[in-house]
């Protein structure tokens, strides 16, 4: 049987404490602060990857089409015989847009495999710089006309009764062709029996030559990954070097367009339905959306040879020219008429500006992870010096 025993002190009544608790409450109230912080910044990381609109893009990429072409096909069942086509290059201002490159632009399509009978050019001078871009196209022995009666109209429409093209390709001033295949690819899609009569327009992705190495590939993310996602929801966007389809319309109208004044604007007909939008300085992304929301749908083509070239927004002011959308919301503006995925690929793109905001969240980032490095160092330094 075992007994428990008790150590009797010598002295009885002197009872004092044989150790003592004590906290450091300076270092515990900083040390507190500190990790509140941290932990406040880790939720608010969590919470902004949460709700960020570029989120949006792993949605556009859920369904992603890649098209190949059979030009051969083509070129058996057509021949020659193939539609006239209108290639357009826009031009608005001959300061930034140098006219030696809109006129390099215009001798690469003069140089597309295509029966030249078959094949006009027009260069849409939209800022009204006359004098440089005529000058500029006269100086490299080109058949340049000039017709007084059509001038500051919209040579869109009365193009298709100087040249009558069945489709038309629309190139910005810097866009110059770098794929001579790249028309009839165009033509394989909108001339399918089967799918061509629903597609509008058929969309080559935008390379540029003037970009540093992390945005080359960014560029290249946009053509290779989230375009084909949005080829998948409808179709691509309508950005400035595509191919279309062309409707004629009656002389009446024709004679009151070529008699219009200058204006910014946004011209769709298609189908037979017309519209002019007023006040956007880039009319890109609108026609496109207007174009879709009346049941038409796109088609995205990426060639294993890059189609087209241009240069990108050298300063912050022609980016930020180049990415306003005004009021048209696609939200607003696509409901009930387009497909929630296509919406959410117009709103990853629409809201390019909260987005932006994001870079201010690689401070929370950078903070936690410094932060928690340079406390565990700190306090491995203490230990250090204090108990060795």
């Amino acid at each position: 049987m075992s007994k428990s025993y008790r150590f009797i002190p010598v002295h009885e009544g002197d009872l004092e404490p044989l150790f003592v608790t004590r906290k450091r409450t300076g270092g515990v109230i900083a040390f507190r602060v500190f990790a509140a912080s941290v932990f406040g910044c880790i939720c608010w990381i969590w919470f902004y990857r949460a709700i960020a609109p570029n989120q949006l893009l792993q949605s556009v990429r859920w369904n992603p089409f890649w098209r190949f072409t059979f030009a051969d096909t083509l070129s058996q069942r057509y021949g020659n015989d193939l539609p006239r086509l209108d290639v357009f290059v826009c031009t608005a201002d001959p300061v930034i847009e140098p006219p030696s490159m809109v006129v390099n632009t215009v001798l690469s399509v003069l140089a597309l495999d295509y029966p030249p009978e078959k094949l006009a050019v027009y260069l849409s001078d939209d800022g009204g710089s006359h004098q440089l871009t005529f000058y500029a196209l006269s100086r490299k022995q080109l058949k340049v006309r000039r017709g007084a009666e059509i001038s500051n109209c919209l040579l869109l429409r009365v193009s298709s009764k100087i040249s009558g093209g069945t489709f038309i390709l629309n190139l910005d001033w810097d866009m110059y062709s770098n794929n001579s295949k790249s028309a009839r690819d165009a033509l394989c899609i909108l001339l399918d029996e089967k799918e061509g009569k629903d597609i509008a327009f058929v969309q080559f992705p935008q390379f540029y030559d003037n970009l540093t190495r992390n945005g080359s590939m960014m560029s290249v993310v946009v053509a290779h990954v989230e375009f084909n996602g949005l080829d998948g929801k409808g179709g691509p966007f309508y950005i400035g070097t595509e191919e279309e389809s062309e409707d004629i319309l009656e002389p009446e109208m024709i004679k009151a367009l070529a008699s219009c004044t200058h204006e910014k604007r946004v011209f769709v007909c298609f189908n037979g339905q017309m519209g002019v939008k007023y006040g956007c300085p880039v009319e890109d992304i609108i026609i496109g959306l207007s174009i879709q929301c009346r049941g038409w749908k796109s088609a995205y083509l990426t060639p294993k040879k890059k189609a087209f070239l241009g240069v990108a927004p050298t300063n912050l002011h022609q980016m930020l020219g180049q990415q306003r959308r005004d009021e048209y919301s696609p939200v607003l503006f696509g409901q009930g008429k387009i497909g929630l995925g296509l919406i959410v690929g117009y709103c990853c793109y629409g809201l390019w500006a909260p987005s932006s905001v994001s870079s201010w969240w690689f401070i929370l980032f950078g903070y936690v992870a410094a932060a928690a490095n340079a406390y565990s160092l700190a306090v491995f330094l203490w230990c250090e010096k204090k108990y060795t």
